[in-house]
């Protein structure tokens, strides 16, 4: 969205080599390449741990924090309510080994979890003038986390929740987000195609046996 080149590299030899090489030794680790400021000089690499820090840095870089300190808070707490979400259907539940206790998280995550984040969601949305946006016009981190929130609620909820018609103000922000042609190339891309069949599996997991 952005119009940054980057490339994606995944680990060939991890436990035997590369994971001592990283800081902290996890993944993801983003490496920037500044270009050296006088002729003769090297490229300064940049090397960015930890997937909060990747994230924030690549959101301030690319001017997705707002314009104020009253905007990045705003911004930051929209994120932090939907990664709350997100931390429950995708690290919570999966952990659960006992059937019965995971149908329990199941339900909650459907019938208490992600109502509360629609109803919430979309009132502020609505506050903002159901502009597709949480703040301003303005493209910016909230409005990123939130498209995999409501990805993964459509999957789950097969458009029961939200709609053009009973959340219009989130349907608009799937809608803009969808229409940013940056976007919309990703989309269309093998990489994403590979994440979203993975994804398509996790969510079959999530679903509640038919009748």
């Amino acid at each position: 969205m952005t119009g940054a080149k980057f490339e994606s590299i995944f680990p060939t030899d991890w436990v035997a080599k590369e994971q001592k090489s990283v800081p902290f030794e996890v993944l993801p680790v983003l490496y920037e390449t500044l270009p050296a400021s006088a002729e003769g000089a090297e490229d300064q690499i940049l090397e960015i741990p930890e997937s909060e820090a990747i994230e924030r840095y690549l959101a301030r870089k690319f001017n997705l924090l707002g314009d104020t300190p009253w905007e990045e808070m705003r911004i930051d707490a929209f994120v932090s309510s939907t990664k709350t979400l997100i931390y429950l259907a995708f690290s919570r539940v999966p952990t659960v080994r006992d059937p019965v206790q995971k149908q329990e998280m199941v339900e909650q995550l459907l019938e208490k979890a992600i109502p509360k984040w629609v109803g919430l969601h979309e009132r502020y949305l609505k506050a903002n003038g159901t502009n597709g946006h949480y703040v301003g016009l303005k493209l910016t981190l909230a409005d990123i986390r939130a498209v995999i929130v409501i990805q993964m609620i459509l999957a789950l909820t097969e458009n029961r929740v939200i709609s053009a018609e009973s959340t219009p103000a989130l349907w608009k922000l799937w809608q803009t987000m969808n229409e940013i042609p940056s976007y919309v190339i990703w989309k269309e891309s093998a990489g994403y195609r590979q994440l979203d069949a993975g994804y398509q599996i996790f969510i079959k997991t999530l679903l509640p046996p038919k009748e």
